[in-house]
Parts: C-alpha cells; structure tokens; sequence
C-alpha cells in the first residue's frame, strides 16, 4: 500500500519537530545521539560486511599502528584492559589477531595483527576513505578541522583529568610525608 498525502506530512512534522528538538539540545547531548547513530551505522556495516564489530575493528585499527601489549592496545582504544580480554578472544579465534611472547621479555604478551587481520582493516579503512558510508557526507575541510580537534580535544579530556588527578594525589602524598617527618 502507497503512503497517502496524510502520511508524508505527518513525516514531514516529525522530522521538523526532531530536528527541532536537536537543535535546541546542549551539544554533548548532541555527541552523545551522533555518536549512537554513528556506532549502530558502523556496527551495521563492520558485522555485515566484514564479520567484525566495532570493538574488534577497535582494535585492529590501533594494531594496524603497531603491535602492543595488552596493557598498551587497551589504552590506544580507550578501553579497560579487562574490556579488551574477550574482544581480542574472538579476534584470536577469527584468525585475525595473534598473540605472541615478547622474545626480550617472555612475562610480556603482544596482539599482532595476522595478515587476514591487516587484509580486513585496509579494506575497512578504504571504504572509510572512499565514501562516508556512515554520514550524509564530508564537511568542506575547514569545518572538518574544527570537528577534528573537538572530538580529540573531548577524548583526551579524560587523560587529562586522569594526570591531573594523579599529580593531585602525588603531590598530597608528599606534603603530608613532608609533614608527619617534622
């Protein structure tokens, strides 16, 4: 059955009523419903064409940068390392990541990305290079920077507090030694 006139302007309210909505919503409102819509788009995509989800393509696109232990991906991809154990399992079993002792230091495990693993994350990274297949397109450059250095300036947000925090304790912890010494 056709949609009716009634129909598309019942869509057409709703629309405008959303983006009506979006626009008077504070902006980390806005990154937090953007980056929803963006994470079921990529999931969507990674698992239905490439047999990945987002965490594991996570992964492989911080081990494309280099191999690392567990410790140093789970920092790269801003996860806890305890988050990172069973996405790294199912690489494993996928046959698309390896884990590999440390020939220095034998204790040490390192995730290294197995050929299958590279073959995924440069056909990935060439669909994502191509053609925004999870936006309605690419900003002009100028607006692409001012996008590029929020959302980093808002990732690395938490490290800095995370320093600031450890410096803060670090320094308590040497005034009151300074004093409990007198």
């Amino acid at each position: 059955m056709a949609p009716n006139k009634t129909d598309s302007l019942t869509n057409m309210t709703s629309e405008r009523s959303v983006e009506s909505d979006l626009q008077q919503a504070p902006l980390p409102h806005l990154v937090s419903i953007a980056g929803n819509v963006l994470n079921s788009r990529w999931n969507a995509l990674l698992s239905q064409e490439h047999g990945v989800s987002v965490a594991g393509m996570n992964v492989l696109l911080a081990l494309s940068r280099g191999s690392g232990t567990h410790t140093e991906i789970a920092r790269r991809c801003r996860v806890h390392v305890s988050t990172l154990t069973g996405v790294v399992d199912t690489l494993a079993r996928d046959h698309l990541v390896d884990r590999l002792r440390d020939t220095v230091d034998r204790r040490k495990v390192l995730l290294v990305l197995t050929p299958r693993g590279k073959e995924i994350t440069e056909r990935v990274g060439s669909v994502l290079s191509q053609a925004p297949p999870l936006t309605p397109g690419l900003p002009d450059p100028e607006h692409e920077a001012i996008i590029r250095r929020f959302l980093i300036d808002t990732i690395l947000f938490d490290e800095f507090d995370e320093r600031e925090a450890t410096r803060a304790r670090i320094a308590d912890a040497e005034s009151g030694e300074g004093q409990q010494g007198r």
